[in-house]
This record gives C-alpha cells, structure tokens and sequence, in this order.
C-alpha cells in the first residue's frame, strides 16, 4: 500500500514539479521598504500574472547599501525600480534601459508647517532644508528653488532623518518628502502644512521607473517584455481593487507597520500620479525623457550623449498593452457604438469619399477601435462647420481630428495630439521665399473656414488680409488662379494637394512658427469616454505612426510609370544595400575599440591641457544649451568671467613655468569653490569663464566672491601674489550668446578699473 501510494503521489506531483522547472527565476530590486509604492509587483506575484507568463520572480528587499542601479548592473538582480536620475547613470556608461514609468509625476515634493510661515518658494532663503545628499535625485527640488530666486547655498541643508516629527518639532523648516506618505502623518497628527511641488514650477520628472539591462533585452527580450506586461498588468489591478491590495499588504508586506487608513491614503495619491494628465500606465514619452535630459544637462550632471531610441524599451511586435479598470471595461460594453464626425475634405488626414471614411484619422480610428473592441462608427456630414455643430449639439461622441482652443474647451475635452505637422503659406512658383509671415502684409491670404488656424492668425498678424474659403482645394485653386496671395494650412495637406494637381504650379513658400497639433475631440458631458481614448492613444506605438504616415504620403499620381526602370533602380539599390550591410559587419567587429578611442578624444577635445578645466569650446556649447533652455523653459543662469590680475608681471618676473603653475593652482580654486552644477572652463589666456546654471545673479555673485577671497588668501611659490577680478552678470530676454559675453566683459572690465581684486556686477 505504502508503495502504491507513494507511486500516486509520484505521478501526482510529477506535473506541478515540471510546470515549476518551465518558470524562469528572475528578480526584481525594490528601492525602498515595502509600502503600496511597489503594490503592482506584490499583485503580479500573487495573483499569478508572472507565473501566466512562465516567471518565478523574487523581489528583493530595499537594501541600503546597493542601490537598485548597481544590483541590477552587477546581475545581483534582473530588474530595479529607479529615478529619473537613471538618465545620468546611463550616460555616465551604465548598461541600462527604461521598461516603464510607474508615476507619471514624481511624489517628491517639499513641505512646510503653516506654522513656520514659510508661504511662497521665495521664503526659502536662510531656511533649514531636510533633503538626502545627491543632488541627482533632488535636482528638481534646486530647480524649483533656483527659478524662484532661491540658491540652494542660500539655504541651511540638514541630513534627512525621515521623521517628521523632526518638521512638527521645528527641528528643521522644510522636508523632502513623499506626497503619498508625509501628508498624511501630519493629517494625522492634525498639523496643517504646505506643499511646494516641483511640477507647479515646470519640473515634472517621471519616478519608479522599471529598468533592466541592454544585455538582458538583447539575450532575454520577450522575457524582459513578458515582465513588464505582467507587472503592469499588476498595477492596473492594484489601483483597480485599492481595499483588496492593501488587505494584502497588511497580511504579507507591511514591514513598516503602516495603518490600513495609511496605505489607503498612498494608494489613491499614488493612482493620480500614476495615471497623471491622462498617461496609461507605465506609459514613457521620449519627448518627456529628453527634457529631464535637457535639465540634468544643464546642471553639469551628465556624462556622454544618450541613443534615445534605444534607452527605452519598445515592444518587438509593434503593439503596446493597453490596460482599462474593470469600470472602464463595463463603460464600453454599456457604450455600445462611439459615433465620430470628421472634416469629410481634408485629405490626406480625412475624407468622407462615396459614404466612406479614409484617410489617417480613419486608419487611427480602426487602430483604437481595435484596441478598446468598441466599434467607432462615422456620422456622415457634408462640412468641418456641420461636424462642429454636430459635436455641439451631442450628434457624435467625438471629432476624429481636431486643434484644441479655449472656444472648443467650452463643448469637448482633448485627448493628447496623435499627429503634430508644422503649418506652411504656399504661393505660386513665381513668388519669393518667405521669412516672416510679416512679410506678406496687406496681401490676401487664405484659411479653410471654421479652422481654429483663422482665429490664431487673426490674433498673431492682423495687418494680413485673412480670406475664409471652404476647404483647402477652393483655397489652393484661389492661389494657383491669381485670386489669393499665398494659402496655409498644415504640410500634409497641403503637399498633399500639390502633388495630386498643382507640380509646377504652387509651391511651399515658408514655414509658419507654430505646428498644428492635433488630437481626438471628446464631448465633455464624459469623461470616462476621454480616458479611455487618452490610453488608447498612449498605446499606439512610433513603429505604427510612422507606417500610417507613410501609407498616406506615398502615393503617387504620375501616369505611365515606367516599371522596367524602378525594377532595374531596385535591383542596383539591393546590391548596394547588401555591400552595405556586409560592410557594417565588419566595421561592428571594431566599434568597441573604436568607442573607447573616440570618447577619449572627445574628453580630450573638450578639455584644456595646461589646467584641465573645459575649454573655450565647450563652453560655447554649454552657453548655447542653457540659452535654449532660458528660450524654451525659462530656466535662469549667470556668468562669471575672472581674470588674473597682472598676470604679465607674473610671468615676466618668474617665467612662463611659473605663470603656467600658477594657471593651474587657480584651476583648481575655481573647481573646489564652485557648485557641483556649474560649468568651469579657460576662456583664453588667464580669463575662466563660469557658467552658473539655474543661479540668478546674486548667487552668482556670492560665487564670484567666494572665489575672489580663496584665491586672495592661496598660498602660492614665495615672493608670488595673486589676485584676480571678477564680471558678473545674468542672462535676460533679450539677450544673445553675443550681448551676454560683452556684458561680463564689460563688468570684467569694470572692475580692473575700479582697483582689481573685486567683483563687478553688470
């Protein structure tokens, strides 16, 4: 009997242990101590969705002593949870790539008592300030300071204890916290607070991003896709049924002993920033990451330029996930049919054609109305201005295709632009380029009437002559006619157009500033309905976009093509292509040598020798980045411009040996004072130039005085003293590359003239 029940058992088990030897073991490394921070990966595990998927995944506890970049690098763990700042690890050389943002918004906000009457962000100044040590994470927080008027210098900074009891005591006047966490203690405790968000400033970074490695996405990659759905799968669950996750972390992943009431509060702060401004889940926008990019580039925090392209995970089958809430689900069954309204002559973006609904949006329409398994169903109309008034009057759900504006805002809400094209005038052939559309004052110019581009023009140049025609051919025929000076609408349409009836007739005459943007309009009597078209367009990879684009501007209309030829052309491109492609192989043998050279001649070619500070260069280019960034963002920043003083005499009395001694000593003053974001380099001769991101010019100046004092009281070779002067100024709205540098020079050479050894401000 024992032998035949052990045989059972046997034959019983011999499934479960070969289904456990199919699942692959990976792990996952937490960057914090368990809270609802991480409930989407508590839900993946124990709901199964890893298991779904064939994943045995074990998550590892936050360790203070390996931070999630390094254990992931090391291959101690598969996959980590980070910050923005893995942007800087990545081009600082680590092997790492972006899965998904967990919250579109960061948490990390700054807080205050009310009792400390600290009101605005200008109240920071001489203010003690918990904030953790690197300045990577807490960048946006200076950010937010620095665009204020605020210097981090000029505040009191105090190691983070991580109470806050520490704020409530007056131990400290602000707190970097969490804002699904900090909050709700001081709720608790009924203290009253204010909250300084980063992102009310401009400075909205991702947070908890999922990330591998690139040799894991290379040699793993539908494992590394199959984790990051199951995890979001987790995640949307989580967010979805908040009670039953936090009944589950209370029993198996409350090592902080937090209170039901607690989790709750993490939970829902946590869900908006997660599903912030209408992202899916998960969702990361290239556009986004580059900013971030563009602000640590600024701060000095950066090594070697990024592939963008690659430092985020794309799916391999050119479709991503979209994940609805079970109310969102029940929303559509209910829903049944959504009924759209399109421009029905706006090609190639939209055309009702014998009853038929083509062109881009339609293609983009069949896209959603696959993913969301709700059909989308046209509501003929015979004008743009009858689809406006059927919109308004509740007749269909949506406008297919459509610029948001304030009058529009009163009747529909916007999902985020699907297509962004830049809007051009054509003229005929015979006409002259065009700059400015102030150039073409007073002449007749056409616009497609009930087109939200009338009103903008109207407003932006309202010396042109704005003629409303009925759609873009009536406009173009104007033209080509004599009838109209030039036409504008968007390149698609227009080059469109021209290809289809006007070659050698009309021609793109000018770029107009400003780029049409254009999204789906939702009636906004619903929200759910936006939502739901706000992911679905979230979900809608670049591979797809670039294929609708490129379905719609590839036709031709020539006639009597000749075939034989584009065979033959054809034919001699795949030669070439294949003496391409055997070419690559071998240079690919030689691209780790290669790159290792050519960052070490990029060090070198942006470096000084003598005092190996950046030389004049690459200051130039920092300077122009923070002048696109002041153009784009309006984020400040300063220059200090020194100058040795009678550094002639120096080399005169004690030879160009000393001179070049003395060069250097000075180099690494400047370094050791200045901030760990500002920019150092030789201008030329025994000027540095200084390049003070984010610092308004009483910081700067505070900066340049530091400096005056250290190198006045530096030690150097007996019978030498040294002393240098010092311009100061900030950057303005109206000023270039050019007026900035003159201006500091001009300080500069204020303060050699007033007695040297001083700062002078312009």
């Amino acid at each position: 009997m024992k032998s035949f029940f052990l045989v059972i058992s046997v034959l019983l088990l011999t499934p479960l242990l070969l289904q456990a030897e199919k699942l692959e073991k990976v792990s996952l490394q937490l960057q914090w101590l368990d809270q609802f921070q991480f409930a989407g990966y508590y839900i993946a595990k124990e709901k199964g969705f890893y298991e779904e998927v064939g994943l045995d995944v074990e998550l590892l506890a936050f360790n203070d002593t390996l931070s999630p970049v390094d254990a992931v690098v090391s291959q101690k763990a598969t996959y980590g949870i980070g910050r923005s700042s893995l942007i800087i690890d990545k081009s600082k050389g680590k092997d790492i790539v972006l899965m998904a943002s967990i919250f579109q918004s960061s948490p990390v906000v700054l807080l205050a008592t009310k009792e400390s009457n600290i009101t605005t962000i200008k109240d920071f100044a001489g203010k003690r300030i918990m904030m953790t040590t690197d300045a990577a994470s807490e960048v946006a927080m200076q950010a937010m300071a620095y665009r204020n008027g605020v210097s981090i210098d000029n505040m009191i900074l105090q190691k983070h204890s991580f109470d806050v009891d520490d704020l409530i005591n007056k131990k400290t006047d602000l707190m970097a916290s969490y804002l699904s966490n900090e909050p709700f203690l001081l709720q608790e405790k009924k203290v009253e607070y204010t909250i300084f968000d980063p992102k009310d400033s401009g400075f909205d970074f991702y947070s908890d991003i999922l990330f591998t490695t690139e040799n894991e996405v290379r040699d793993h990659r539908q494992r590394a896709l199959d984790f990051r759905s199951a995890s979001l799968k987790g995640w949307a669950y989580a967010f979805d049924h908040i009670d039953e996750t936090v009944a589950l972390i209370l029993e198996k992943y409350n090592t902080q002993h937090k209170s039901r009431e607690a989790l709750t509060f993490e939970a829902n702060t946590l869900k908006r920033l997660a599903y912030y401004d209408g992202a899916e889940i998960g969702q990361i926008d290239l556009r986004k990451i580059e900013k971030i990019y563009d602000f640590y580039n600024v701060m000095g925090l950066l090594g070697h330029k990024i592939d963008f392209d690659t430092f985020v995970l794309h799916e391999e089958s050119g479709k991503r996930a979209l994940l609805l809430t079970d109310e969102e689900k029940k929303y559509l069954k209910g829903k049944k049919v959504i009924s759209v309204c399109v421009d029905p002559n706006w090609m190639p973006f939209e055309e009702i054609k014998k009853g038929k609904y083509i062109g881009m949006s339609a293609d983009y329409m069949r896209i959603i109305e696959s993913k969301i398994k709700t059909p989308i169903r046209l509501v003929p109309t015979k004008s743009w201005n009858e689809s406006i008034a059927y919109v308004k009057a509740r007749k269909c759900d949506i406008l297919s295709l459509v610029m948001e504006t304030p009058e529009r805002k009163k009747y529909l809400n916007f999902t985020p632009p699907y297509l962004i094209v830049p809007l051009v005038i054509a003229t005929t052939t015979d006409k002259f380029f065009i700059t400015d559309l102030e150039e073409v004052s007073g002449e007749k110019v056409g616009v497609v009437k009930g087109y939200a581009l009338a009103q903008v023009l109207k407003t932006k140049y309202p010396s042109i002559q704005l003629v409303e025609v009925e759609n873009i051919e009536d406009g173009l025929k104007a033209v080509a006619h004599g009838e109209l000076f030039g036409f504008i609408d968007n390149l698609t349409t227009i080059g469109y157009q021209m290809q289809k009836e006007y070659i050698g007739t009309l021609k793109i005459a000018g770029r107009i500033d400003q780029n049409w943007e254009l999204g789906i309009g939702v009636r906004n009597d619903d929200p759910m309905l936006l939502e739901i078209l706000n992911k679905a367009i979230g979900s809608i990879d670049d591979k797809t976009k670039q294929t609708v684009l490129n379905q719609w501007m590839s036709i031709r209309y020539d006639r009597g093509f000749d075939y034989t030829l584009l065979w033959k052309i054809l034919g001699i491109v795949g030669v070439i292509l294949l003496l391409i492609a055997y070419r690559y192989r071998i240079i690919k043998e030689h691209n780790n040598k290669l790159l290792a050279l050519n960052r070490e001649l990029e060090t070198l070619s942006i470096t000084d020798t003598l005092t190996k500070l950046y030389n004049r260069r690459y200051l130039d280019t920092r300077m122009q980045e923070a002048i696109d960034l002041f153009r784009r963002y309006q984020t400040p920043f300063s220059l200090v411009l020194m100058d040795i003083d009678n550094f002639k005499d120096i080399n005169d009395t004690h030879g160009h040996a000393k001179g070049d001694v003395v060069l250097q000593k000075i180099a690494e003053i400047l370094s050791l004072h200045s901030r760990s974001n500002d920019i150092v380099g030789r201008w030329g001769g025994e000027e540095f130039l200084i390049i003070c991101p984010l610092s308004t010019i009483e910081n700067a100046r505070h900066l340049a005085e530091k400096m005056c004092e250290a190198i006045e009281n530096e030690k150097f070779d007996p019978g030498i003293s040294v002393t240098a002067s010092f311009g100061v100024t900030a950057f303005t709205e109206n000023d270039t590359g050019d007026s900035i540098i003159a201006k500091v020079d001009q300080a500069l050479y204020r303060a050699k003239a007033e007695g040297k050894n001083r700062v002078s401000v312009s």
